[in-house]
């Protein structure tokens, strides 16, 4: 039988707080050909395109170069919605967050792991160790769409390498913020958790026997899959 836990640590702080060098606001300016004419320079706006800028302290966004239908998001307005979800479905507290930029503020990703919230095999090998884990992923230079994953994480060794295959995944993305609301990521982690806790009996296997690709996608689509298509026809009655 496998043991799931889940326990909230009492904490002074709060987890999920945004520091202060992520809070920055974001605009559009236009952008310019330059154009010589008899040794004169002067300049033409490029229509359809817009250059992703951070208003806050008055500088681009790496490759923030983008068409006339983007509209860019700051991350601290995503990371806002996210934690409040998070507080409607108390999963505030007892959890570990992780933010990072990457290619100069265009890519921003957080991670939320649970070390309290684990499936742990009876049978399984010292250390192996399965945890819930959420990450929020969005950018602003047009490559990413806002991504809300849910997955489970399973520690590979002793040295703290751990791993996760695709197939495991629930992603939820979203090319707008109009559906990124508290209510919506409330019940996708709500889902998210009680399938991770579900899926404890493959776990069980897969410490004692071989588990294939298809027996991972048949177990997914009685747990993740069948509760998302659940939720959503619910919302739409």
């Amino acid at each position: 039988m496998t043991n799931i836990i889940k326990l909230h640590d009492e904490q002074t702080t709060n987890p999920l707080k945004l520091d202060d060098k992520y809070r920055f606001d974001v605009g559009q300016r236009p952008i310019f050909n330059q154009l010589i004419d008899d040794k004169e320079f002067t300049y033409e706006e490029i229509n359809g395109y817009s250059q992703v800028w951070d208003t806050t302290n008055d500088k681009p966004i790496p490759n923030g170069v983008v068409g006339s239908k983007y509209h860019p998001t700051a991350y601290h307005e995503l990371v806002d919605r996210c934690s409040e979800g998070l507080v409607k479905a108390n999963l505030d507290t007892g959890c570990i967050v992780k933010d990072a930029m990457h290619e100069g503020g265009a890519k921003f990703v957080r991670t939320i792991s649970y070390p309290n919230i684990t499936i742990e095999p009876k049978t399984r090998k010292e250390g192996d160790i399965i945890r819930f884990e959420i990450v929020l992923r969005s950018s602003l230079d047009g490559s990413w769409v806002h991504s809300l994953q849910i997955l489970p994480i399973r520690l590979l060794c002793l040295n703290g390498m751990v791993g996760v295959d695709s197939n495991y995944k629930l992603i939820f993305n979203f090319k707008h913020t109009t559906g990124f609301t508290a209510e919506m990521i409330r019940d996708k982690v709500l889902i998210g958790q009680e399938s991770f806790q579900e899926m404890s009996q493959w776990f069980e296997a897969l410490s004692n026997a071989e588990v294939t690709t298809s027996d991972v996608k048949s177990l997914l689509k009685q747990t993740l899959f069948k509760k998302q298509v659940q939720k959503d026809a619910e919302l739409k009655e």
